[in-house]
Parts: structure tokens; C-alpha cells; sequence
């Protein structure tokens, strides 16, 4: 597959010079090379860094409706493009890492709302109200924030500990808490 993706990245290297976006240049450079101090995929990572959009991604984070700190308050709803769930995970996709973005302190209000058991939630830190969590939810963070370089954290461990010790009969989970345990088999 690799040797097919060079194939098509080198007859089409051009084009992508020409007219792609500076997270498909990092993209397939970052694939393609063997080494990371590539002074290629260094160039296209700085124009990654410095695109006005990437930049507002990473500002977005902190936005209190859809970034972060939406999750001591109302939060931001994972069905909702554009919220930082979506933000983490694009992110995280085209390769970037905390040690290329100013994103420490987003992430800390994700670890904020994360309960004893693991699991990441909704208002866990909210007095007199009731928490939202999901499976999926964890799952999906816990996805975000390890491509993004926090696998090496007791957030990161503790919520991979919950999601391996929450799994139904059948191997496999609910995104809805109230089906989560004691299903039958499927």
C-alpha cells in the first residue's frame, strides 16, 4: 500500500504543490518519508502551523461553547461539527502533536471532567447536577488525546483502564450508559 501511495504522491506531486492544502502537503510528505527531520516535511509542517484555519482550530479549543471549557458549563455536543471533539480529532489526524500546538491547557479541562473511574463526562466538576457519560464519549477522547501525544499521562492510562473494563458480554460496548451493562449476548 505504501509503495502505491509513493507511486501516486510522486505522479501527482505537482498538482498537490500547486493546489493542496497545507495539511494534505504535511499528510503525504509525513507518510512518505523515512526520516522526520526532512527538511520537506518540515516546511510543509511550518505552513501546516501558520495556515489561518489551523490557527483558528486551535484558538476554537478554548472557545466556551464549542471549545474545552464548554464541559464546565453546557457542553458542547460531540454531534456537533465544529465542537472541540471534532477540532482534537482532525488535529490528531493529520499528525500534529501537543508538542506542536499550545493545547496543554484545553486538554487539562478534559482531564478535569474525568471521574474516578476513568471516564471522561459531562459537568462531572458541577454542583447539584447530574453527570452525562458515555462510553463513546471516552472512547473517542481517549483516541484525540493519545494521537495528540498525552498517552503518557494517569488521565490517558486511567481512561484506557475504564473503556478495557467496561466492555459488555459480547465484547463490545454501548454508546447509550443505560444499555451499557448487564446486556444480553448479541
Amino acid at each position: 500500500m505504501k509503495r502505491k501511495l509513493k507511486i501516486f504522491f510522486n505522479e501527482n506531486k505537482k498538482l498537490l504543490a500547486e493546489r493542496g492544502e497545507p495539511y494534505s502537503k504535511y499528510i503525504f510528505t509525513s507518510e512518505l518519508q523515512n526520516s522526520s527531520k526532512s527538511s520537506e516535511l518540515h516546511k510543509f509542517k511550518d505552513s501546516l502551523l501558520n495556515d489561518k484555519r489551523i490557527i483558528r482550530l486551535i484558538r476554537n479549543l478554548y472557545d466556551k461553547k464549542l471549545g474545552t471549557p464548554s464541559l464546565e458549563a453546557s457542553a458542547a455536543s460531540h454531534r456537533v461539527y465544529g465542537s472541540f471533539y471534532w477540532v482534537l480529532r482532525f488535529l490528531a489526524d493529520i499528525g500534529l502533536s501537543r508538542d506542536d500546538m499550545p493545547i496543554d491547557d484545553a486538554i487539562k479541562f478534559i482531564f478535569l471532567n474525568q471521574m474516578p473511574d476513568g471516564q471522561f463526562t459531562i459537568g462531572y466538576r458541577r454542583r447539584n447536577r447530574i453527570t452525562v457519560t458515555a462510553v463513546c464519549m471516552t472512547a473517542h477522547l481517549l483516541y484525540s488525546i493519545g494521537k495528540l501525544g498525552y498517552v503518557n499521562t494517569r488521565a490517558f492510562n486511567a481512561g484506557l483502564n475504564y473503556i478495557l473494563t467496561t466492555r459488555r458480554n459480547d465484547g463490545g460496548w454501548h454508546c447509550d450508559w443505560r444499555k451499557q451493562p448487564g446486556e444480553k449476548d448479541e
